[in-house]
Order: structure tokens, then C-alpha cells, then sequence
């Protein structure tokens, strides 16, 4: 399987509440019905310039602050 990267936004707010997004029907590839914010990272692009362009096309927003939290993988 080919490696694939992504770069999410988490919302959330002092109590430690968070912002999911509900997916329709035809959006959900995979069968999940709930996710975060983001995207796939395109060829050149680095995280922050891919989630900032995610967000936009996702939700039309874009936070003026963004804290980087780390990088992740899995298999």
C-alpha cells in the first residue's frame, strides 16, 4: 500500500470539547460517518500550506492561528 499524507485541523475549545465533521453519503469512501478537517497533502506542498487550502475548500475558513501538534504514521 502506498504511503498517503494528510494533514488534519482539530477544533476544540478550553474544556477540551471538539468539532467533528458529519460526512454524507457520498463523501464517505470508507464507510466513516465522522472525521476531522483535512486532506490529503499534495505533491509540493507542505502541511501548513495543504490544511490551510483544505480548510477553505472544506469550510470556507481559514484560523488566522494554527498550531502545529506533530506528525503521525501507521500501518
Amino acid at each position: 500500500m502506498p504511503e498517503i499524507n494528510v494533514a488534519i485541523a482539530i477544533f476544540y475549545d478550553k474544556l477540551g470539547n471538539i468539532i467533528i465533521q458529519k460526512r454524507g453519503k457520498s463523501v464517505s469512501k470508507t464507510g466513516e460517518k465522522y472525521g476531522f478537517f483535512g486532506g490529503r497533502i499534495e505533491k509540493g506542498e507542505t502541511p501548513e500550506v495543504a490544511i490551510k487550502r483544505e480548510l477553505k475548500e472544506e469550510i470556507g475558513f481559514v484560523p488566522k492561528g494554527l498550531s502545529f501538534w506533530g506528525i503521525y504514521s501507521y500501518q
